[in-house]
């Protein structure tokens, strides 16, 4: 109110409050009134720091003066007690400076150590630049922060490092080279991961790889369409398709080559070679020798059984010289044939193929010479030298036949892959475990062989002569062969075993049985070529009954005794035996120079511990990524997976142990890898190897890496269906279960030989108009239509005999002169007009290149003349009769010429025509004489 200053009140008030003032009052009454609400609330806050005065004295010492305080410094020391304690509650404060305020109980100590620290900081941050200015250090990329204000410990350490490391600038350098190329590639963000990711250097190559890789995939993916639209399921459809037609084109090729075998079968009702065959067939008795056969109706031999097997000394027999020539002639097992009794067949072929093993048994002396006085294992085995060898020597190409898959088990041929052939076999690996199929020890310690009387060990062959009847009573189905390494050996077993066989009778159906691969005892020169389910080695030399040892083993003594070793271990397809009283232990091979005992030795360590006598290899890489992620998925869910399974030339990318049976595997697993991609062919690649393994036992399951990468959960949920697939079927049985492969089957049928495959001759019937005036006012062209019309039937028909057609059409028995010259007119006509060709006597349809051979059987007297038949058709019946009859004199070819054209006899003056005829065929290399007799030229 105006007159406020007149209340005495407002007066008092007014001048109590001046008395807390410093300066003057405040004239504005809301001024004043915030004077005073501070005022009270002033004491109210001096009453609550009277309440805590000995609290606020031990947290803040001497600067607490009560009124006096210096309140700014205090609520600076409050915020640094807060944010002590906030950290010491978030354990973020360093234990160190804790430790220190617990101690220290004089600040002015603690203000000196900062002053001095403070000039020491300077000094550090002085040198710090310093340090940072000479590097020409980019600290933001560094550290984010500057370097002075990283943690003093980090400091300490990184510049520790620097002095350390220094031989390793040029990494750094190298780095920083790097991250000024990545600025330009504008791909800081590999930089900036590399320098401040923690983990860049265990995990930053790895990313860039992956991120690299994926744009590659990309990249292809977009470029070839065949990725982009790969689908399994289509792919495996082509695969199966692509299976069949392969295998259906083989099938078809068998049909083909059967097809044109029978088309080339001569006639029957043919002359010469054919029908000297033909009179043997028909003879009862006094048959001519075969060699003479061979020799005169050879070529009619080979047109009905082109291919002969006989062995070198049979073609000696039974061949004569230049009686038969082969286009291809092949040896199988040439390691065994010597030069001077292959030569023969040599010379009766235009090619060679010589098939056979160098590291197999070679010509011997062996059966050449025996003496019964001197002892098995002293016999003279020289090797001599074999097609084979002297084929090598003159340097013949050569092709190695890499696969292996007569073993079903790897172990069978494992040594022999080994020690003959520097593991340049492919064998594929058994699925099955070793007690089931392989090789199988038996050392017979209780036995003894008798060196010096019988050369046999009577209780080992009393011994594998039993094991051939347990085989018999439990395994029937499984083809058998027993080998001795001696004659004596082999004949003590073979004893033994009749003896067992008499007190058996019921197994003798075991004994008649695999008539494709029958039950054999053998010595082990005798084996080459053979083959069965199991084979029972017996070695018979060994330890005397004194323990005495002799390093003699027969023809492995001898220089290339190894080879028949190898011959002999490599005769089983699912399991060999073997049964001695020696180990490998017992051979010293310091007291012999042979390589047939030391492998001998290699045999036996293999067959007792399952290992080559050599350092093992070590387990096979992964080789793909892909592979591996594979893998890791399916361990990952608790299968075993074991990688590149395999031993020698073929590795099974991954397969799957079987938990029941830790020595088999329940699938195998095909990646389109390395191993994949390096096969030559389609019908490897995607037939044959998997066909190979299936037929050694294995499933097999294929992951296309397309396909995985995209769905990598639907593709392994596929392996684990099959793995578990795989769980379901029963361990395989010992018994062997036929392969069901499709075999063309070829019938015999009779049927009834035609006289004559040649066609017969057709007349050519003209219009009966020509009947109904006088033929001589017809026109040049009526004639040239009927004469046309003859030709389009006959050709090549001979002008004579165009002309009786039209004339007898006419009803006309004579041509006389006007009419010829007419239809000689006509003719010519019709040859201007392109209708048709003249060659001599002869008129041709303007069509026609080649005539066709028809039968005149049917013709009156007055057209029956070989006048009338065109040249070319009188060579293509010298040609059919040369061909059907193989080969043929060709007087003696005349009359089935003649026959062939539908004469019933042959005249002097058609004699000669047909020889002339044989004669131009000659001239024209359309028939080859050959001696005496007459053949069809090769086609080249």
């Amino acid at each position: 109110k105006w007159y406020r200053f007149l209340i005495g009140a407002y007066t008092r008030a007014n001048k109590q409050l001046a008395s807390f003032c410093k300066s003057e009052v405040p004239k504005d009454v809301s001024t004043k009134l915030q004077y005073i609400d501070a005022i009270l609330e002033s004491k109210r806050l001096e009453g609550t720091l009277k309440d805590h005065e000995i609290l606020i004295k031990d947290l803040f010492r001497s600067r607490w003066q009560r009124l006096k305080t210096d309140w700014n410094a205090l609520k600076a020391c409050f915020e640094y007690l807060k944010t002590v304690h906030q950290q010491v509650i978030e354990e973020s404060c360093p234990k160190e400076l804790l430790h220190y305020l617990e101690k220290q109980e004089k600040p002015v100590i603690a203000k000196q150590y900062y002053e001095s620290l403070s000039v020491c900081l300077g000094e550090q941050g002085k040198y710090i630049q310093e340090v940072v200015d000479k590097l020409q250090l980019d600290e933001g990329l560094r550290f984010e922060k500057t370097l002075l204000h990283q943690l003093f410990i980090n400091q300490e350490h990184l510049f520790d490092d620097w002095i350390n490391q220094l031989p390793e600038l040029q990494l750094s350098i190298s780095w920083n080279n790097l991250v000024d190329v990545a600025k330009e590639e504008n791909l800081q963000c590999l930089t900036n991961a590399g320098t401040h990711w923690a983990q860049a250097k265990d995990f930053l190559k790895l990313a860039l790889q992956k991120t690299w890789y994926e744009y590659l995939v990309e990249q292809a993916t977009n470029q070839f369409p065949a990725l982009r639209k790969f689908e399994r399921s289509t792919h495996e459809e082509v695969i199966k398709q692509f299976k069949q037609l392969d295998e259906l084109s083989l099938q078809y090729n068998r049909a083909m080559a059967a097809l044109k075998h029978w088309e080339a079968l001569p006639n029957l009702e043919a002359g010469g070679q054919v029908r000297i065959l033909k009179g043997e067939f028909n003879r009862k008795a006094k048959h001519m020798a075969i060699r003479k056969l061979m020799q005169e109706a050879g070529l009619a031999i080979q047109a009905i059984k082109p291919v002969f097997m006989m062995s070198p000394l049979s073609i000696a027999n039974f061949l004569a010289p230049g009686a038969l020539e082969f286009d291809l002639v092949i040896f199988d097992e040439a390691s065994q044939v010597r030069p001077v009794e292959a030569l023969g067949a040599i010379l009766r072929g235009k090619q060679l193929v010589v098939v056979g093993d160098t590291k197999q048994l070679p010509p011997t002396s062996f059966f050449d010479t025996l003496n019964d006085s001197v002892e098995d294992e002293e016999n003279v085995t020289a090797d001599l030298q074999s097609i084979l060898g002297m084929c090598d020597a003159q340097g013949a190409h050569q092709k190695m036949l890499r696969w292996h898959y007569r073993s079903r088990h790897e172990s069978l041929i494992t040594l022999s892959n080994h020690e003959f052939y520097e593991n340049r076999l492919v064998v594929f690996p058994s699925p099955g475990s070793k007690h089931r199929m392989g090789l199988v020890f038996h050392h017979l310690a209780d036995t003894a062989y008798d060196r010096g009387q019988t050369r046999t060990n009577p209780k080992e062959a009393e011994y594998v002569a039993q094991k051939v009847i347990e085989h018999a009573q439990k395994n029937p189905k499984q083809s058998l062969g027993v080998v001795a390494f001696s004659s004596a050996q082999r004949e003590a077993i073979a004893n033994a075993l009749e003896l067992k066989r008499r007190a058996n009778p019921g197994l003798e159906d075991f004994f008649k049985a695999h008539s494709d691969e029958p039950f054999f005892v053998k010595n082990l020169e005798n084996v080459q070529g053979d083959e069965r389910d199991v084979i029972f080695i017996s070695i018979g030399y060994g330890k005397t009954k004194e323990g005495y040892l002799s390093m003699s083993f027969g023809p492995l003594n001898n220089d290339g005794g190894e080879r028949r070793l190898n011959v002999l271990i490599t005769r089983a397809k699912l399991r060999c035996e073997v049964f001695t009283n020696i180990t490998a232990a017992d051979i010293d091979v310091s007291k012999t120079q042979k390589r047939g005992i030391t492998a001998l030795k290699s045999f036996l360590h293999f067959a007792q511990f399952g290992k080559l006598d050599m350092a093992e290899e070590t387990e096979q890489p992964f080789e793909s990524p892909f592979e591996e992620n594979v893998a890791s998925q399916l361990t990952k869910l608790g299968y075993t997976v074991r990688q590149q399974v395999g031993s020698q030339g073929f590795y099974l990318d991954l397969a799957i142990v079987d938990p029941e049976h830790p020595g088999r595997y329940l699938l195998g697993i095909e990646c389109d890898g390395a191993a994949y991609h390096s096969a030559r062919s389609a019908r490897d690649r995607d037939r044959l190897r998997q066909q190979v393994l299936e037929g050694i036992g294995w499933k097999i399951h294929r992951i296309w890496s397309t396909d995985w990468f995209r769905y990598p959960e639907r593709e392994l949920k596929r392996v684990v269906e099959a793995i578990e697939k795989a769980k379901q079927v029963f361990y395989l049985d010992d018994e062997i279960e036929e392969q069901y492969t499709i075999e063309t089957s070829f019938s015999r049928e009779e049927t009834e030989e035609e006289k004559t495959d040649v066609p017969c001759y057709q007349m050519a019937k003209l219009p009966t108009e020509l009947a109904m005036k006088e033929l001589h006012l017809n026109s040049v062209g009526k004639f040239a239509g009927w004469i046309e019309d003859v030709v389009k039937v006959e050709s090549p028909v001979h002008f004579d005999e165009v002309a009786r057609r039209i004339v007898e059409a006419a009803g006309i028995t004579r041509i006389g002169p006007r009419i010829r010259s007419q239809l000689q007119l006509a003719a010519r006509f019709a040859e201007g007009s392109k209708r048709i060709k003249i060659a001599g006597d002869f008129l041709w349809d303007s069509g026609m290149e080649v005539p066709v051979l028809r039968n005149r059987a049917a013709f009156p007297p007055t057209s029956k003349k070989i006048k009338f038949i065109a040249p070319e058709e009188l060579l293509l019946a010298v040609e059919k009769v040369v061909k059907d009859s193989i080969a043929i004199e060709p007087h003696a070819a005349v009359p089935f010429i003649a026959k062939l054209l539908g004469f019933s006899r042959v005249t002097e003056d058609m004699k000669e025509e047909i020889l002339n005829a044989i004669r131009g065929s000659l001239t024209a290399n359309r028939i080859v004489r050959d001696g005496e007799l007459l053949k069809v030229a090769e086609v080249r």
